[in-house]
């Protein structure tokens, strides 16, 4: 599927567009945290991800939201504040996940690794026999013990990467430069956030 010019403009550019009417409803209004420390609305969290993904890497990553009216700047601190905090708490838990999924790949393959060996020396002992159900019951102990391999080559293979990507992600936009654009007058007004 081609990329979309919205697309093409926001990896090449790393700016993010976000329309909304006013700055409070950029936050979850069910967190009853002050300003600084609440969460991000789930819609809006989803849009400032999916759309982080798609600028590359070498980009910057700025969001610039489009609001009604022009908010006074504490207000506009305030919300850097807690989008930037938003992402370092997401990087945060990211990066707990990682360490807990390599812990149960540990685990896993170290249990693994014991059903393996276990399987094998049953398979060969049951193998060695001049009974077909026995060499079969051994043939099927060596396939269980290479089955039991699966989850911890699964973690180490394929489920951690997609996690440190995420991890990068979050870093990116705990770090993006934040701007306000009013639209209430015909004219748009730029304000960056400190």
């Amino acid at each position: 599927m081609a990329a979309t010019p919205d697309e093409r403009e926001a990896r090449h550019s790393g700016e993010i567009h976000l329309r909304l009417p006013t700055l409070r409803q950029l936050f979850d209004p069910m967190d009853p945290s002050p300003v600084t420390r609440k969460d991000l609305h789930p819609h809006v969290e989803q849009f400032i991800v999916s759309w982080g993904r798609e600028i590359t890497g070498k980009a910057d990553v700025a969001l610039v939201i489009h609001v009604d009216d022009s908010p006074p700047v504490p207000d506009l601190q305030s919300a850097a504040q807690a989008i930037h905090a938003y992402f370092e708490e997401r990087t945060l838990a990211e990066r707990r996940a990682l360490r807990h999924l390599f812990r149960i790949g540990r685990v896993s393959l170290m249990i693994a690794v014991v059903v393996l060996g276990f399987s094998f020396a049953a398979g060969e002992l049951l193998q060695a026999t001049d009974s077909p159900l026995a060499r079969a019951i051994g043939g099927t102990l060596e396939i269980g013990g290479w089955v039991a391999m699966w989850k911890p080559l699964q973690i180490f293979l394929y489920e951690w990467w997609p996690i440190r990507a995420d991890i990068r992600l979050f870093r990116r936009l705990t770090a993006m430069n934040l701007r306000v654009v009013s639209d209430r007058s015909g004219e748009p007004r730029a304000r960056r956030a400190p």
